[in-house]
């Protein structure tokens, strides 16, 4: 029960003298936002629904250590913690409010997903692909005859290799800038810590 109330997120709302059980961290690691330890079971490292499993299974642990008293000394109480019916609800409030957590944390670590552009594009592509899909269109020249002048292109320059001849509008530039500027303003209000129900995720950049 006392664990219970621990892992109780409605509980620890209420509680004004709550401390948060863990801390963990959530951290960006190959372009993907992650929990350190993470939240969910994994049979490849602890996890922190696996530490909770741990602590549970230490307690059922103690059926076997505490010989039965009917049988002569012969046995142990393991099933019958197993079949206690009060032990069993509260493994089942346990697993409910560990599966509340995990929702609370995976919406958490949603709510940086509207800078995923940040990690997971190269910030060269991007500023070339700005130039191509914003520069401004070529200008058409006509004679006095009516007929389109064709330009002499620079393709075949090799001193232009790689340059950009036309440039989007100084605007767009500006409008780019402020945006960006917008985004910084916002991500430096992000909080360096956040308490999760039990847990305090350390989110220092």
């Amino acid at each position: 029960m006392t664990l219970n109330e621990f892992i109780d997120v409605k509980h620890s709302k209420k509680d004004p003298n709550f401390v948060p059980l863990f801390d963990i961290r959530i951290e960006l690691s190959k372009n993907k936002i992650s929990f350190d330890p993470e939240i969910p079971e994994h049979p490849n490292g602890n996890t922190v629904r696996s530490i909770i499993n741990s602590i549970i299974a230490d307690f059922l642990a103690l059926g076997i250590l505490i010989q039965r008293i009917d049988t002569g000394n012969v046995g142990d109480y393991l099933n019958e913690l197993k079949d206690n019916f009060e032990i069993r609800d509260c493994l089942a409030e346990i697993n409910q409010n560990l599966d509340g957590l995990e929702d609370e944390c995976d919406k958490y670590r949603e709510s940086f997903n509207h800078l995923e552009k940040f990690w997971t594009q190269d910030p060269q592509k991007t500023f070339e692909k700005f130039l191509e899909e914003e520069k401004e269109p070529d200008q058409v020249m006509t004679g006095e005859d009516g007929n389109e002048i064709e330009e002499e292109g620079d393709e075949n320059n090799p001193l232009m290799d790689g340059v950009v001849t036309r440039l989007p509008k100084f605007e767009l530039f500006d409008e780019k800038i402020l945006e960006l500027k917008e985004i910084k303003a916002k991500m430096q209000t992000i909080k360096n810590s956040q308490v999760i129900g039990w847990l305090n995720v350390n989110a220092n950049p």
